[in-house]
């Protein structure tokens, strides 16, 4: 019998969620810098999605280290108020100490809480706006959470939330995928290119152990966008609208690309968590010298990085 798409999932839900929290313990504060660098243009995007304004009250659901809290922060001060919410205790304090970049959080209407996004612990109807910035697909069960975003909001309340995908492709857009598929193809006969996170990947397996379950949730893999669709219109929520925006960000420093694709990429993250020190060591050396050979050969180090930005609104009573 085929099981409901709000079913729980089979697997240790729990420990997933310590497993993935775990995963952002002792990063380098690189690590803001890296998120920054390369989706700060999808806080962009969300935020006037979102039509912020003066006096709204707005909830991040999966705040990270703060970045469109902050963000939003500085679009409906200064009698609104925005919370943020993670189950990542690390990351709400580097948030709570000002982590994004160039923000004055201090100075902000912003407040961060330790919570679990399947489970706020907030009032019905509290919120005008639900954001939630590339976590969706870190829930084991989205309905779950995206049921908990409706119920906090008010009516006529809007959300806007964004999955990362690198490709046009998640919203129907094949024809432009194979275009731009073709021409990064003709652009590495001329110029060799690494492409993140494939570049790190393609030969992690010779010195991180590999995962029993993926650092994110099977559903994703599997499902993608279409399940965080169904889980939006199973909500309540109508007006659904779906865009997707996305940037190849070119690095200069073998280095600094390789660490970002360790630290972005969550199954890589994870497992370089969990392999030794000379493992990664051994890793990084290969990696950063393969890397010196492209840019000698006037190839480029590219980081392709995109999401699609779903908006939708909770009807008016």
């Amino acid at each position: 019998m085929e099981k409901r798409p709000n079913q729980p999932v089979s697997y240790d839900t729990e420990r997933f969620k310590r497993r993935d929290a775990q995963t952002h313990n002792g990063l380098p504060p690189t690590y803001t810098e890296y998120v920054y660098r390369l989706s700060y243009f999808i806080v962009e995007e969300i935020c006037e999605q979102a039509n912020l304004r003066d006096g709204d009250h707005v909830l991040d659901v999966g705040s990270g280290t703060g970045m469109a809290a902050a963000a939003a922060a500085e679009l409906v001060e200064p009698t609104g108020h925005v919370t943020g919410i993670d189950h990542s205790r690390v990351l709400v304090e580097e948030a709570r100490a000002g982590a994004p970049l160039g923000l004055p959080v201090e100075s902000l209407p912003l407040d961060y809480r330790v919570q679990d996004a399947e489970k706020l612990n907030l009032k019905d109807s509290s919120f005008d706006v639900v954001l939630s910035f590339s976590a969706v697909m870190h829930f084991p069960n989205p309905e779950s959470a995206i049921s908990e975003m409706y119920r906090v909001m008010k009516p006529g309340g809007r959300l806007v939330l964004s999955y990362t995908a690198l490709h046009p492709q998640a919203i129907g857009g094949r024809v432009r995928h194979a275009l731009a598929h073709v021409s990064r193809r003709l652009l590495s006969l001329l110029h060799p290119q690494l492409h993140a996170p494939q570049a790190v990947a393609a030969v992690a397996d010779r010195y991180l152990p590999r995962l029993d379950q993926s650092a994110e949730p099977g559903w994703f893999a599997r499902e993608g966008g279409r399940r965080v669709v169904a889980a939006i219109r199973n909500a309540g929520f109508v007006d659904l609208h779906e865009t997707w925006v996305g940037r190849n960000i070119v690095f200069n420093s073998p280095e600094e690309f390789y660490e970002a694709q360790l630290m972005i990429n969550s199954d890589l993250r994870t497992r370089a968590s969990l392999a030794t020190a000379e493992q990664n060591r051994e890793l990084r050396n290969l990696f950063v010298a393969q890397a010196k050979r492209v840019l000698k050969a006037g190839g480029h180090l590219v980081y392709p990085f995109g999401a699609v930005v779903i908006r939708a609104r909770r009807q008016a009573v």
